[in-house]
This record gives structure tokens, C-alpha cells and sequence, in this order.
């Protein structure tokens, strides 16, 4: 995973075509990125952590515990969403109108830090 981490930031990086003043916003981004990609890898690890108990239990599946389960999930997701956010905004404003546009389609590719794209739901295919 972090060698294909690596070649996706590389990519995204090569393919914005960054000048002087933005390559030193980059390295920020890019920690920031990385620090998101964990939490979601760790929010994941717990959801199938989860479900498997949820297999493996013999108990009737509790629905209200279920709902309380999704929402917390959808809350961190969130959260990770304003951080990926708050990442992205500093390069961004240096971006002229032509990286706006490559920004926005490697970021949604690169899942904006988040397995399975912006505001996916914990898929990845990576």
C-alpha cells in the first residue's frame, strides 16, 4: 500500500505541473494526505473488524446499534472530508485554473485520501 501511495502522489504531483512556490506547499499537502489515508484505513479495519463479529455472534443483529454504527461512520467520514479539505486549500489558491481542473480529477481518482473516492463508503480497489 505505501509503495502504491507513493506512485499516486508522484503522479498527481508530476501531473499538476507544479511551479517553484507551489512545490513547497506540496510536502504539507501531501503528510496531510497520508495522516487521512490512515484514519480511513483504521475506520475500515474496524468496520470489517465489526461485521465479522457481527458473522461470527449468534445473537439476533441489533438494528438500533447498527444505525448508531453507520452514523458514527458517516460523521468520521465527514470529518475526514473538511481535513482532506483543509489539506487541499493552501495549494489550491496557488493552482491556476488549468491544475484546478487536474486538481480535482486526480483527487477524485486518488480518492481524496479516502479509499473508494470522495465520500466513499470504505471500497477501495487498491
Amino acid at each position: 500500500r505505501a509503495a502504491f501511495m507513493d506512485s499516486r502522489f508522484a503522479g498527481m504531483k508530476a501531473g499538476l505541473k507544479l511551479n517553484t512556490d507551489q512545490e513547497k506547499i506540496w510536502p504539507a499537502f501531501e503528510a496531510a494526505m497520508r495522516d487521512i489515508a490512515k484514519e480511513q484505513m483504521a475506520m475500515r479495519e474496524k468496520m470489517q473488524t465489526q461485521r465479522q463479529a457481527m458473522r461470527d455472534s449468534t445473537q439476533t443483529p441489533d438494528a438500533i446499534g447498527m444505525m448508531r454504527t453507520m452514523s458514527g461512520m458517516a460523521a468520521q467520514r465527514a470529518t475526514m472530508m473538511t481535513k482532506v479539505a483543509d489539506a487541499a486549500e493552501p495549494l489550491y489558491k496557488t493552482l491556476d485554473d488549468s491544475q484546478k481542473r487536474r486538481f480535482g480529477m486526480m483527487l477524485r481518482r486518488a480518492g481524496g485520501g479516502m479509499e473508494g473516492g470522495m465520500g466513499g463508503r470504505g471500497r477501495s480497489h487498491h
